[in-house]
């Protein structure tokens, strides 16, 4: 599968540029060499910006916007070479060769591309949100006053096993935040890369308070 070239992506970029654009172009081009080099792993949008901003270039919220368009479709360029390398998504080289197929034009190849990605992290961010939901108990609110033997927890309405604590936990590790390619934010809300909201602000900071007062 021919997929867009970085360098010749780069160089059409440049050469209708200003200056400053150039330097922030050649930036994420030289940071994105570097991470390739070192596997590929960390070719995201989040690592490129950090980067980048460390080195005087666009942060992540400018590879995000309108006009970071030509930083994302440079870093999915390297992204597809990097699963090509890998021999990764092997099932579906043939079906993206014949969309390539007659697309001469490196620019436009790319946006394809980048748009594929973009669904294709969506699906998978549908089918995990329907995984948690799966596993996450819903809680009861409603106090229970009339059972003597119940224990204090249970008359304030939380009901949860410790496999279901479990659960909770697991949905907001490290873990699962990485295989997703998922971004915890400091309150609480969880993004995906492209900046989709998974759960709302305050998400993971009460499913912290839950697990703290139960102790898994």
């Amino acid at each position: 599968m021919q997929n867009a070239n970085p360098k010749q992506l780069l160089e059409n970029f440049i050469a209708s540029a200003s200056a400053r654009k150039k330097l922030s172009l050649q930036t994420i081009y030289d940071i994105c060499i570097e991470l390739e080099k070192k596997g590929g792993k960390f070719l995201t949008i989040a690592t490129v910006g950090r980067m980048s901003h460390e080195r005087g270039g666009p942060a992540e919220p400018a590879i995000r916007n309108a006009a970071g368009e030509h930083y994302r479709l440079l870093i999915q360029a390297f992204v597809q070479r990097s699963e090509q390398g890998e021999g990764k998504k092997k099932g579906q080289s043939a079906k993206l060769d014949e969309i390539f197929e007659g697309i001469p034009d490196p620019v436009l190849r790319a946006r394809i591309g980048l748009l594929l990605a973009e669904l294709s992290s969506l699906r998978a961010q549908l089918l995990a949100s329907r995984h948690l939901a799966n596993q996450i108990s819903t809680i009861n609110l409603t106090n229970h006053t009339d059972n003597s033997t119940q224990t204090n927890d249970e008359q304030n309405g939380l009901h949860l096993s410790l496999q279901e604590l479990s659960a909770l936990e697991a949905a907001i590790s490290s873990d699962t935040l990485e295989h997703w390619g998922w971004l915890l934010e400091q309150n609480g809300r969880v993004s995906s890369e492209s900046g989709q909201i998974i759960f709302r602000a305050g998400f993971v900071s009460a499913i912290k308070k839950i697990i703290s007062i139960y102790g898994v």
